[in-house]
């Protein structure tokens, strides 16, 4: 047994970086229970094997280790080199990873190569962590994982980036100048890739026909270009999170992932904790991923994906009793059940159990 009066020490891992990953929320909480500590290591096969020996004298000291998500190849390598219980934070697959961005012939050996990492990873961790119940079961049947090793872990918010914002920046000013020279009743922000899954396409078509009723703030990732965007958008790139915190203060409506995507069965966006955190007002996909943590008091969940829905929906929410009502609803259930606090005293809780069954 494990002794109480001590906190016990696990390391999380990643060859990306401690803010990057969806683990960033556990890894980031001061923890009362744990003494949480961070190690980066070099990517690939023989850079993690080189990272994991050169620091074994260390590592030595944990209880557990944690693998961040997406760097799943770690977890084998650390198993094999520190002979220490291996927790991975997975979140997802990485084969659904690829898969969601649309595959062609092409893309065969890469399916089959992260197929069989995700095989590996997953069966060589002793715990496995997942961001939905529905993305359990079906990656349980996929990898054909035991049940007794897998848990679900919502991936939330590291709040802590979020309240830690500076005076605004030029970006931020300048957003702010041209939303007052537009001058619409409502803003609308969508933060995300222009991919399969996001519905963007739709989202502009929408955004197109309501110069006059909304304004749109379009977060963008670095490599996205968005095609002959009316006067009524607004596309940034490369923010930071303190600048993010503004764009959200200026929104009334968030938009989260809306197409008919196979993914957003079992997934649940990063932008819905976003949205519920900062109080707005979210229109989504209704799924079973979002379901697990949303309902249609929480959000706006569309049953039909189609441009003309999307802008009668965001011109119904016009009313601003009704918006605040949706605002109230969803801060008040993130606060209650997926908040930083919540989502990291549920994993010390997982971690403290998984730690005294493998003392005994």
């Amino acid at each position: 047994m494990i002794n109480q009066q001590i906190r016990p020490t696990i390391y999380f891992l990643s060859f990306i970086g401690a803010d990057y990953s969806r683990s960033s929320t556990i890894l980031n909480f001061t923890s009362e229970a744990l003494d949480k500590k961070f190690l980066k290591v070099e990517s690939g096969v023989i850079g993690i094997y080189r990272s994991l020996t050169k620091n074994r004298k260390e590592l030595r000291n944990a209880q557990a280790i944690v693998v961040m998500s997406p760097c799943h190849m770690i977890a084998p390598i650390a198993r094999l080199v520190l002979r220490k219980p291996v927790i991975l934070d997975a979140g997802w697959s990485l084969t659904d990873g690829i898969l969601s961005r649309g595959v062609t012939a092409f893309d065969t050996l890469r399916i089959a190569r992260s197929y069989f990492l995700d095989l590996i990873a997953f069966h060589a961790s002793q715990q496995v962590l997942f961001e939905s119940k529905a993305q359990l079961s079906r990656s349980r049947k996929m990898f054909l994982i035991l049940k007794k090793k897998c848990l679900v872990q919502y991936t939330g918010l590291d709040e802590n980036k979020f309240r830690r914002f500076e005076a605004k920046s030029a970006l931020v000013l300048d957003v702010e100048k041209i939303l007052e020279k537009i001058n619409n009743p409502l803003t609308v922000i969508f933060r995300g890739k222009i991919n399969n899954e996001s519905g963007f396409p739709l989202i502009l078509e929408a955004a197109k026909k309501m110069n006059g009723v909304a304004s749109f703030i379009f977060v963008l990732g670095m490599k996205d270009e968005c095609l002959e965007p009316s006067e009524n958008i607004l596309i940034v790139k490369g923010i930071t999170s303190s600048e993010m915190h503004y764009l959200y203060d200026f929104s009334d409506i968030a938009i989260g992932q809306v197409s008919n995507h196979p993914r957003l069965r079992y997934t649940i966006p990063h932008k819905a904790f976003e949205a519920a955190f900062y109080s707005k007002c979210y229109i989504s996909s209704d799924s079973i991923g979002v379901r697990e943590i949303f309902d249609e008091e929480s959000a706006v969940l569309l049953q039909e994906i189609s441009s003309g829905l999307l802008e009668t929906t965001i011109r119904s929410l016009a009313p601003r009793r009704l918006r605040e009502k949706y605002s109230e609803n969803i801060n008040r259930n993130y606060l209650r059940n997926h908040s930083q606090e919540r989502i990291a005293k549920h994993f010390d809780q997982t971690v403290i159990h998984f730690i005294s069954h493998y003392s005994k």
